[in-house]
């Protein structure tokens, strides 16, 4: 047994295709399953959501590139454009890097009054025909310009890429964020060298989140950002049009020396409660989100997260 097994007492899912109904939706989990499986205790998985059609399924390239681990996503669409979103999958597995058709797995969301016309269910989910020939034009955004923008089940989203992650750590985050190089590993390194951060049960592994200019290149270590910081082109995230959300004081995470981080990293300060927060975190599968983490322990890693 791994001693990330024995810390964690994971133990290995099952991959397979199921639907439920929750509430006012219908969810169909590992709708497009990734072609590689993990244990429980082999990596971490990327677990977020699709919210704005086609755009955040486009973006799924730079993400699938910037992490080292697999991808639990889900996407709520209409049921009218099922037949426009399995385009899109099939173009990006097909003529996209060969890392999403080996890392990423789909799951779907409907609102239960409007799903795809079929038959049943289970014929919906023998639908998907991955043939999208790369020589085609793929103007996928004309296809969805009328597509009116409904109320996201935000909430739903996430816990069903999380409840169906194959592993047991999760990073929770959006697709459009770019996380740093090497994370898995650095994290478990991490781990191994220091056990009692795991026993700060219950706990998240906070990375802090900044924004640079779209002209701007994405920092690969604390110092080069570090400088977008001090020129002006880099700055503290902070969501201005989230109601209730405010920024992390990163002061700690700042004070330190801005080594490199090709190797590992650590914690850099700990906080009971960060709250009215939207935080984009390492933890495990189960955490539960209900009471916006009232009770949690907070970790602020020494590493980054960037927004352009």
């Amino acid at each position: 047994m791994s001693y990330l097994k024995n810390l964690t007492k994971c133990e290995n899912i099952r991959i397979e295709s199921k639907f439920e109904t929750v509430d006012d939706y219908r969810v169909f989990y590992n709708f497009i399953a990734a072609g590689k499986r993990f244990e429980c205790d082999e990596s971490i998985t990327f677990a977020t959501y699709a919210r704005s059609l086609p755009e955040d399924l486009l973006r799924l390239e730079d993400a699938v590139s910037s992490f080292d681990g697999p991808f639990s996503i889900a996407v709520y669409l209409p049921g009218d454009q099922f037949y426009n979103v399995m385009e899109i999958i099939s173009y990006l597995r097909r003529c996209r890097t060969k890392k999403i058709k080996k890392m990423v797995t789909f799951h779907l969301i409907f609102k239960r009054d409007d799903l795809p016309k079929t038959d049943s269910s289970s014929q919906l989910i023998k639908a998907f025909s991955d043939d999208f020939k790369c020589s085609e034009s793929n103007d996928f955004k004309q296809k969805f310009k009328n597509v009116q923008n409904k109320k996201y089940p935000i909430n739903l989203a996430e816990n069903v890429a999380k409840y169906a992650s194959q592993t047991h750590f999760i990073f929770s985050s959006r697709i459009d964020l770019i996380p740093p190089k090497n994370l898995v590993n650095s994290f478990f390194n991490m781990l191994k060298n220091h056990r009692d951060y795991y026993d700060f049960k219950p706990a998240i592994f906070v990375l802090p989140l900044f924004q640079i200019d779209e002209n701007v290149g994405v920092p690969r270590n604390k110092r080069e950002l570090k400088e977008v910081l001090l020129n002006g082109t880099g700055r503290v995230y902070l969501k201005t049009n989230c109601f209730g959300c405010k920024e992390i004081n990163i002061s700690d995470y700042l004070s330190r020396d801005f080594e490199e981080l090709e190797g590992d990293f650590d914690v850099v300060s700990f906080d009971k409660k960060l709250p009215n927060l939207k935080l984009f975190y390492i933890g495990s599968k189960d955490e539960d989100e209900k009471n916006r983490f009232e009770d949690y322990n907070f970790l602020i890693l020494n590493t980054f997260l960037i927004q352009k």
